[in-house]
């Protein structure tokens, strides 16, 4: 049949489902299971999916050992969660370009860790296919933080349905606020239910967690709170602040402070003690001690820590009961962050897809956790993972060659190996003629192609190599899990870097306009520019700051030290972080603070206003971290090729 008639075929047999769909819908309803039917229970997964609570405690673990400071964030979405318009995942919703969603609203901007809950979801997925929701998602990855941070492993009610709809304003109208006092406080927790011993429990959640020096900006200006304990106030004023005086201070709106700076990592009563030493940070905090109607359950809860844990389960579980979806309500969403697609719309999609896709077969339609398990190569992960990481022992400067690979990959045509291709090609652009590492993912493809010829694209091999790359060099404390399904590409060519990739004497208007154009924020663009915390750069690329004249925004002894390794004419290679040169860190940004910078493009993000605050926040370890993971999530997602499109190298250097 000639592509005429099948285009022909194609759309007579689509109108007939469509048509049916509409005649018989009822029919093309799923019928509901009985376990369904029934409201919140302890049990509700008991037979559909049984492992559910242990898929959940496991990668809550794993994440808390990479990072403890993990399950405060963790816990902290399920509040924001119940809070606007109930327990029904609408903080998980992506914004869509005509609905700005929950997790966009101002108040939320400092919520994360969503990559974490679509690491669990995946999972589910995988062991029990559309059952678990991800509104009781969030309410178990609750409960498995607040033990693993030391509190009791409460039991929770289960059956939640995820919503349809998000909205940012319902974030911002309904959320508490850290400076409301405890009138407000009580106004907000009454709109959903919740009383005052519900408000003084609830809020003992502060015992893990971080709050910014924008939450307390009514606290220490224009002057330090009172309440503040003795040399607190100003210690965080200090903090907050370039100069630490009260003089016209350089406000950072983002720099991070443990809600309770004593036992910071462990949920115990020690929030309610802090309180009563003026210790509380928030004036939401400060306010449950001053105020007479919360004062006595302060004390009895600083006195007690085994009433606190028992009443914080108690107001814990009636918070997670706030206007939930069950029965048939709402639906339980395949991914987290988006909609799934109704029943009849869904199977018009399916059909569709088998009858465009030659031989029938179905594929992936985006980009998934552990995609080769179920793909033919289950161990294509363990493989790829031990020969990066034997390159890399074997030669250091491997790990950040492959980091700085994926990032060229990634902003020219998208993350499909296109820069692996030998030339002709994007190798040939001068932006790409110092990248190296080749042979590394030459070698890994090499040992995935003997166990399962193929299956597995070089898109996904360099992926997981500069993930594999930033887990080394940060020991460990930098990780994420990377999904997989990419496809390779078809086009690679020396003109595109030029256009995509940011030079190395770019200002912030530049590397913002580049940086969007790959669909990535200005807090990501300075949370990837953090991978200059390893690797090398030519004299070349920063001649410009030594000659004729020096850069003013250079340190002078920094200056002098890079003109003796830079004598005129060389191109000698001189480290991009002096400090911790082959260690993934934080490091990079408080080198910027110095004025050592090293290109023009990674100290203009300190000099501009615009991101100077972002560089700040991201010299705390913990901060950088959280940020560099997300950011480098978003970057492996820029323009990926899945399904049928683009092809599967056989060899990762020229086209099939």
């Amino acid at each position: 049949m000639g592509a005429t008639g099948q285009v022909s075929k194609l759309v007579l047999i689509t109108s007939l489902i469509i048509t049916i769909a509409h005649s018989c819908s009822v029919k093309l309803e799923p019928k509901v299971p009985k376990y369904l039917e029934k409201p919140l229970k302890f049990d509700f997964y008991k037979k559909s999916c049984p492992q559910a609570s242990g898929i959940v405690e496991k990668v809550v673990s794993k994440y808390s050992e990479i990072d403890p400071t993990n399950p405060a964030p963790l816990m902290r979405l399920f509040f924001h969660d119940c809070f606007v318009q109930g327990c029904d995942a609408s903080v998980l919703l992506n914004s869509t370009t005509k609905i700005v969603a929950e997790k966009d609203a101002s108040i939320n901007f400092s919520i994360g860790d969503f990559n974490i809950i679509d690491e669990i979801k995946a999972e589910l997925e995988h062991a029990c296919p559309e059952t678990v929701s991800c509104a009781d998602v969030l309410a178990l990855t609750a409960v498995h933080s607040i033990h693993q941070a030391g509190g009791p492993l409460y039991p929770i009610e289960l059956g939640r349905r995820d919503s349809l709809t998000s909205y940012a304003p319902s974030s911002t109208t309904n959320l508490p606020a850290f400076s409301l006092n405890i009138s407000g406080l009580l106004e907000n927790f009454a709109n959903v239910g919740l009383d005052l011993v519900d408000l003084v429990a609830l809020s003992g959640g502060h015992t893990i967690g971080q709050g910014h020096c924008s939450s307390i900006s009514n606290r220490i200006f224009p002057v330090v709170d009172s309440h503040y304990k003795k040399g607190y106030g100003q210690d965080l004023l200090a903090q907050c602040t370039d100069n630490g005086t009260l003089k016209a201070p350089a406000f950072d709106a983002n720099v991070q402070f443990f809600n309770d700076p004593v036992t910071s990592l462990t949920f115990d009563n020690q929030y309610f003690k802090n309180l009563q030493m003026g210790l509380g940070l928030f004036t939401s905090d400060e306010s449950l001690l001053t105020d007479s109607r919360t004062q006595r359950l302060v004390k009895l809860f600083a006195e007690d820590q085994d009433k606190f844990f028992k009443q914080f389960g108690v107001s814990f579980r009636k918070m997670g009961k706030i206007n939930v979806l069950t029965g048939t309500q709402g639906q339980v969403r395949k991914q987290c962050w988006v909609r799934s697609l109704p029943v009849t719309l869904s199977l018009v999609v399916a059909v569709t897809t088998l009858m465009v896709i030659s031989g029938g077969r179905s594929v992936e339609a985006q980009l998934v956790n552990n995609f080769y398990a179920t793909h033919g190569c289950p161990n294509a992960e363990n493989l790829i993972t031990s020969v990066v990481t034997s390159a890399i022992n074997s030669n250091k400067a491997n790990a950040p060659g492959l980091l700085r690979m994926h990032f060229h990959d990634c902003f020219v045509r998208g993350c499909d190996g296109s820069v692996l291709i030998d030339s002709p090609s994007e190798k040939d652009a001068i932006p790409n003629q110092t990248l190296h590492g080749f042979e590394v993912i030459d070698a890994a493809k090499a040992a995935v192609e003997k166990a399962c010829p193929g299956i597995v694209s070089c898109a996904d091999i360099l992926a997981l190599a500069a993930q594999i790359s930033v887990k080394i060099t940060s020991g460990g404390r930098i990780t994420w899990k990377v999904p997989t399904g990419r496809r390779d590409g078809l086009v690679s060519s020396a003109a595109d870097p030029l256009t995509f990739l940011p030079a190395p004497n770019s200002n912030v208007a530049t590397l913002t306009s580049k940086f969007a154009t790959a669909g990535l924020s200005v807090p990501q663009m300075v949370a990837l520019s953090g991978a200059h915390s390893i690797g090398v750069a030519h004299c070349g690329a920063f001649a410009n700051r030594l000659s004729p004249t020096v850069d003013p925004t250079l340190n002078p002894a920094f200056a002098a030290s890079l003109k003796l390794q830079c004598p005129a004419g060389s191109n000698n290679v001189v480290n991009l972080d002096v400090t911790t040169p082959t260690r993934l860190d934080q490091v990079y940004y408080t080198n910027l603070k110095a004025n050592k910078g090293l290109l023009t493009s990674d100290q203009v993000l300190e000099t501009d206003p615009s991101t100077s605050g972002l560089v700040t926040a991201n010299s705390n370890f913990n901060t950088f971290a959280a940020n560099f993971r997300s950011a480098m999530l978003a970057m492996g997602n820029i323009n990926v090729l899945t399904g049928t499109a683009g092809q599967i190298r056989l060899n990762c250097r020229k086209f099939n």
